[in-house]
């Protein structure tokens, strides 16, 4: 907390220190005062010959290439429209199931948008906190500017808080610095469910004619308390059947749950060096005006060549201060409670060349070539002799890969990536992938059809083939995991229709699967294993997203369906429904509204448990397992929008024990969706 609080000091003061800048250069250029409204309008008393200062507002934004080391450009974040979706776990689409509180693990029903899992697994849950180095955006602003967003829910002692923001700087046109920082903390509405998040990260970038560098370095600690769950869904599903006497209701705070003192804590920093050279050619450019043809010489980029370093140590530590009781099958794996420690230290450098697009008329596409070196160290607890340690395994791979790819054309774009890991720990693992998109016009109607294609071969992650615990331990030999998918769809801008179909087969598929038994007292006791699928999996999914506007009303829908070929292995809602309800319009053209209601709904399914000891997602025991879904999840909100500021007022589970028979608040098995709250949000950018 005091490094959060002075890191706020640090960017108060910089903040302060650009406004008065500002105020010094209004001065300097001849306002006065006296005579200056908030417009900075000068009355005719001004000096004719002092020139007014505009501030520009313009800025890029983009993020580096993990393969090539280039930049990928993208449109900065500054729409109004969803923002009162922005600091939901549940996403923009509320399509994540998550355990409640703000920043606590969740997971996506959507298997096309799932997150990869990569060898430290328990980052996966996080993806609300949790970014790495090439997720981090630059900035490159014509002047300082300052964004911050603000979020609040609830009260005091149960509430959600949220402050995040940047702060982009250039000296002159080849060098930029920033920084990003990002707090939550929800104490929760259920006991024992409190969580936060911290996360900062600086960076500076110098681009040149030739030679450009980007440096960046980012931290994150995310702290989860584990309640278990409620002891009894009744509590949520039918509170009439477990009401005390003489009591009227059972406040969420009053509900038991699981298990006390026990948390989770990650740790993570990482940093980026980035370094590029590009070669350059004179080529003759050839215009004609009337019947004079002119010859000039221009220098174009031919080739680039990159270098990409990134390091990383990322750490999971549980915490147990008090066992809970009849809840683990094993108690004895690990003699102390303090050796359930994890950690991944990683350090990789890519080195990589790109002929670009369009240095000549036959350069119709870039063509690119890497190689990438990385190192990885793993420690987790072992026992040997009942004397504890940490066991340490390195691990050293070689990856090649080529890349053709084509995005300046004015129709047809497309890329094409294969890369295979030639020596090391993932020798064989390979991958063939590639997309494209063909843009055309049906009569006045813009019209964009896309298809994507991948095929692949992995090692299973670290940490899903072995794993050791106080409580769960397991060690596995899987085989590779195979996947083959296809996908693709057809956009139709003015009609706001965008429809999608998506295939993939699944070999040798790797989960986490509850494998407890019930004790002779009626208790179940959990453990936890990893496995892997003897048979292919098929997923088949389609979407569908609508939108329809008629003046001031707008619809805004998302239907998604799809069908897993083994719902014992890979659980999925057969429908997941986001629909948007609002009312948009505008005062004198500045002042901007959309007052409306949205709503998520998905199917009943046996969605994934959750395990605290692991902090991951894990498939529910059939013995033992409960269907969640099948519950309208209703938000009320206001969002507005008056030059930089953006704000929203919304009544978060406004259906909350209103529906009689449609109770089953649950996105998660035994973690209950939030009770009914107001929120509010802020998102403010200051320029000069």
């Amino acid at each position: 907390m005091k490094r959060f609080l002075c890191i706020c000091c640090i960017a108060a003061s910089l903040t302060v220190h650009v406004v008065a800048q500002s105020t010094v250069s209004q001065n300097q250029d001849g306002f006065d005062s006296e005579y200056m409204d908030g417009n900075l309008f000068a009355s005719n008393l001004k000096d004719s010959t002092v020139v007014e200062r505009e501030v520009s507002k313009e800025y890029t934004q983009w993020l580096i290439d993990p393969d090539l080391g280039l930049p990928v450009y993208l449109d900065p974040d500054t729409l109004a429209h969803h923002f009162q979706n922005v600091h939901l776990a549940e996403g923009l689409d509320r399509q994540y199931s998550v355990l409640g509180v703000i920043g606590s693990p969740r997971i996506n029903r959507i298997w096309f948008d799932r997150e990869k899992t990569n060898d430290f697994i328990f980052d996966f849950p996080y993806s609300y906190n949790v970014k790495n180095p090439v997720d981090y955006r630059f900035s490159d602003a014509k002047t300082p500017h300052v964004s911050i967003d603000y979020y609040k829910s609830g009260n005091k002692e149960s509430g959600e808080d949220r402050i995040k923001g940047y702060f982009a700087a250039n000296f002159g046109k080849r060098v930029g610095i920033g920084f990003d920082l990002d707090y939550t903390l929800g104490k929760g509405r259920y006991t024992h469910q409190s969580a936060s998040g911290f996360t900062a990260r600086v960076y500076t970038y110098y681009h040149g004619d030739v030679y450009k560098m980007h440096v960046s370095y980012n931290m994150a600690e995310i702290k989860q308390c584990e309640n278990g769950g409620v002891t009894d869904d009744r509590f949520i599903t039918a509170i009439e059947q477990v009401q005390d006497m003489g009591r009227r209701n059972i406040l969420p705070e009053d509900i038991p749950v699981r298990m006390t003192g026990n948390w989770n804590n990650l740790k993570r920093q990482q940093g980026i060096l980035n370094q590029t050279v590009e070669i350059k050619g004179n080529f003759n450019r050839v215009d004609s005006v009337l019947d004079t043809v002119i010859v000039s010489t221009e220098k174009r980029t031919v080739s680039t060549i990159a270098h990409t370093m990134q390091i990383g140590e990322l750490d999971r530590r549980h915490i147990v201060h008090s066992d809970p009781v009849d809840y683990y099958l094993n108690t004895a794996f690990l003699n102390g409670t303090d050796r359930e420690k994890y950690s991944n230290f990683y350090v990789n450098n890519t080195l990589s060349i790109m002929l670009n697009e369009g240095f000549s008329k036959w350069a119709f596409a870039s063509l690119g070539a890497y190689i990438r070196y990385e190192y990885r160290n793993f420690r987790q607890p072992y026992k040997n002799d009942s004397v504890d340690y940490r066991v340490r395994t390195n691990e050293n791979d070689v990856e090649i890969g080529a890349i053709l790819e084509r995005q300046g054309g004015k129709n047809l774009n497309f890329k094409a990536q294969a890369l295979s890991h030639v020596i090391g720990a993932d020798l064989g693992d390979y991958e063939l992938k590639g997309n494209l998109s063909y843009a055309f016009k049906l009569g006045k109607r813009e019209v964009r059809v896309y298809a994507d294609a991948h095929t692949s071969a992995y090692c299973a992650p670290y940490f899903m083939e072995t794993f050791h615990s106080r409580n769960y331990w397991w060690d596995a030999d899987f085989k590779k995991v195979f996947s083959n998918g296809v996908h693709g769809g057809i956009g139709i801008g003015k009609t706001g229709t965008e429809l999608s179909v998506g295939f993939e087969n699944l070999n040798n598929y790797v989960y986490l699967a509850d494998i407890g038994v019930m004790d002779q007292n009626g208790n179940y006791l959990t453990d936890y294993i990893a496995r892997q699928s003897s048979s292919a999996i098929q997923v088949f999914s389609a979407q569908l997203k609508q939108n329809f506007a008629f003046g001031v009303f707008h619809w805004d829908n998302t239907v998604t369906y799809q069908v897993s070929s083994n719902k014992e292995v890979l659980p999925l809602p057969m429908l997941d429904v986001y629909s948007n309800l609002y009312f948009k319009f505008a005062y004198f053209k500045r002042l901007k509204f959309e007052i409306g209601a949205d709503v998520s709904y998905f199917t009943k399914y046996y969605g994934q448990g959750y395990a605290p000891g692991i902090g991951m997602f894990v498939n529910q025991n059939a013995s033992n397992r409960v269907e969640v879904g099948n519950y309208p999840m209703i938000n009320v909100y206001a969002n507005c929008e008056v030059e930089h500021v953006r704000f929203y007022f919304m009544c978060y589970h406004l259906n909350y024990n209103l529906m009689e028979g449609m109770r089953n608040a649950f996105y998660v098995p035994h973690y209950p969706i939030n009770p009914r709250y107001f929120q509010l949000g802020l998102s403010w950018t200051f320029y000069d």
